[in-house]
């Protein structure tokens, strides 16, 4: 997060009030995506300076408009603008600027339900706020490993006190009872997808950067597990795009890093998540139905990843 972003610790309101009651007056979900999106879906990748949210094309203009006459945003300069379209490759999407110096975020970028290939419509989770720290993965099904050898960060494991920011960081006060929404992992994986498949036919890239955030979502989620992967192509990934996402699976390489073994009781390299050790009465308590652990504490069904 840009350093230069300051904080106006006397704001008592949420940062996002004024935003949000204006999507409100449109009957129009606030539905974030990018990357705010995926820290709610458990990925620890860092946010940017700027908010990605979702819009109906036919409302566009009229949202834009009100909240240019709100204040609390402004056009970027022509200059600004072809900056950020050139650092951020994306040519289709609206931007606004944040007009108060104390806003966690400077930006706020308006996607095309078709330019991001996701309709509003699309299945739902609301969320407490824009961004979360620690990272917090609602959707706890995608924890996959029964005995969770990956510390995924789901919801049921993190105190409730921790998953909110301090109040002047809230993008919305407590009296404000609008909406703030992310796409499930589902509906997002399919999305970016489809943005990849679009940026190779046409050879543009697309603003979003799927690749990217396609290996994210695969890294923190641990999707490349054998188990994990095929319950993903299974019973997630649209048929027309699951050729797609075997490509990816196979172009990516998971990074071998000093894991947490807490069973060993310290750290170890050159492992994956999924070869970290069981203790057999771990073993005993969560182990499905069949299976069985290696001597080195490692469910042989594991062993052939």
């Amino acid at each position: 997060m840009a350093e230069s972003l300051k904080i106006d610790s006397s704001s008592r309101g949420g940062y996002l009030d004024n935003t949000l009651r204006v999507f409100e007056r449109h009957k129009h979900p606030f539905v974030l995506v990018g990357t705010l999106a995926k820290r709610w879906s458990g990925c620890g990748h860092n946010p940017t300076s700027k908010i990605d949210v979702l819009v109906r094309s036919s409302s566009l203009l009229l949202i834009v408009d009100e909240l240019i006459a709100s204040s609390d945003w402004e056009l970027p300069s022509a200059d600004e603008l072809q900056g950020l379209r050139n650092n951020n490759s994306g040519k289709s999407e609206t931007w606004l600027k944040f007009g108060h110096e104390h806003i966690l975020f400077q930006y706020l970028r308006l996607w095309p339900e078709e330019v991001y290939h996701l309709s509003l419509e699309c299945e739902k989770i609301e969320v407490p706020g824009i961004f979360t720290k620690p990272t917090d993965l609602m959707e706890e099904e995608y924890d996959r490993d029964p005995y969770h050898r990956f510390a995924l960060p789901t919801r049921s494991r993190i105190p409730e006190s921790e998953l909110l920011p301090i109040p002047p960081l809230r993008a919305k006060s407590d009296g404000q009872d609008s909406c703030i929404y992310i796409p499930s992992i589902k509906a997002h994986l399919n999305a970016l997808l489809q943005q990849r498949i679009t940026e190779l036919i046409t050879g543009i890239p697309n603003g979003g950067d799927p690749r990217a955030q396609l290996r994210d979502l695969i890294r923190y989620l641990v999707l490349d597990w054998k188990p994990t992967r095929k319950w993903i192509l299974d019973t997630k990934i649209e048929p027309q795009l699951r050729e797609t996402m075997e490509l990816i699976f196979r172009g990516f390489t998971r990074k071998k890093v000093a894991l947490w073994d807490k069973e060993l009781g310290k750290s170890v390299f050159g492992k994956m998540p999924w070869e970290l050790t069981i203790s057999r009465e771990i073993h005993s308590t969560y182990a499905p139905d069949g299976v069985e652990i290696s001597a080195q504490g490692v469910p042989v069904t594991d062993l052939d990843n």
